[in-house]
This record gives structure tokens, C-alpha cells and sequence, in this order.
């Protein structure tokens, strides 16, 4: 399982010419993890990977959205490479999940995110943990190369939520 998430504090707010994918940022640990577990799987098996929500969108600061952006493509790339092993590669993209990371987040960001849930709710890590169990199992055998949100629907809405719920408000 691999994750990646830059957060600089200060630092967030560089433009995004100026984030470094390698040299010495966390942001390249995905790829030594996809190096190191391609030949320990050596025939078969599963990698699933964790870039999250912001690896579909721009919602995040340059340096955690970049960093979550390069570990989908690394796990695209790492599908197609480790295929022919019979290692399948499937990207999870967790949307506001209640962790020790998104406690820290401000009130505003955790309104703004809810607001745009449809769900109207934070997910659990259980509820992450669950795909990432069925992703290993043997029931998966035939998923590879998938990208499989767990965000509550926020992404798919494309801006249609606030419509919807003025819709509803006023029907």
C-alpha cells in the first residue's frame, strides 16, 4: 500500500513550478515502495495504492495535490509494469476520511468539504480499510488498473451539489 501527502504548512502556497516530485521530497517515497514491493510479490498478488481524492481534482495545496497527482501516475505506470507478474495495481481515492491528519484541518475546509459531500459526512478509515481488504483478496483477482473512489460521491457531482440542494430547499 502505498500513500503519498505532502503538507509544508507555509510552503503550501509555492506555485506549483517550484514543487520538487524527487530529490529529497517525501513526495518520491511512492517510488521506491513500487520498487521494493514489485519484486517481493514476485508472482502474483496485489498493490494497491492510496492517492486520494486530490489526485482527481485541484483542491488541495500545490505540494499535497501534486504529491497525491505523481503517486496516480506512478501507479498507472506500475500496473502496466508489474502486469505480466500477475501483480494487480488499483489506486483507492479516499475523499475527507477522519484521521489524525484531517483533525488538524481548519473548520472551514471541513464545512467546505462536507458541504460538497454528498453523503453530507467524513468517511472512516474503516470504511477505506474495507476496500483495501477486498483489493487483497482473492475476490479482486480480475480488478487491476481500477481507480475506485471512497469520497462520499464529492467529486462526481461536478459542481451540481449546491443546485441540487438549492433544488430541494426550495420544492
Amino acid at each position: 500500500m502505498s500513500r503519498a501527502g505532502v503538507l509544508l504548512g507555509a510552503e503550501d502556497s509555492r506555485p506549483a513550478a517550484t514543487v520538487s516530485i524527487g530529490g529529497g521530497d517525501p513526495a518520491a517515497a511512492p517510488t521506491a515502495t513500487t520498487v521494493t514491493v514489485g519484486p517481493r510479490l514476485r508472482r502474483g498478488g496485489a498493490a494497491p495504492r492510496n492517492p486520494s481524492l486530490a489526485a482527481v481534482t485541484a483542491h488541495c495545496p500545490v505540494a499535497y495535490t501534486t504529491s497525491k497527482w505523481a503517486l496516480r501516475g506512478l501507479s498507472q505506470v506500475a500496473s502496466m509494469e508489474l502486469v505480466p507478474s500477475n501483480i494487480r495495481v488499483n489506486s483507492i481515492h479516499p475523499g475527507f476520511i477522519e484521521t489524525p491528519m484531517t483533525a488538524s484541518a481548519s473548520p472551514a475546509f471541513l464545512a467546505a468539504s462536507l458541504s460538497q459531500t454528498p453523503l453530507s459526512r467524513a468517511g472512516q478509515p474503516e470504511e477505506v480499510a474495507a476496500l483495501v481488504t477486498f483489493l487483497l483478496s482473492a475476490a479482486a483477482a480480475y480488478i487491476t488498473v481500477a481507480e475506485i473512489p471512497v469520497d462520499g460521491g464529492q467529486p462526481g457531482h461536478g459542481g451540481a451539489k449546491a443546485i441540487s440542494d438549492a433544488l430541494r430547499v426550495t420544492t
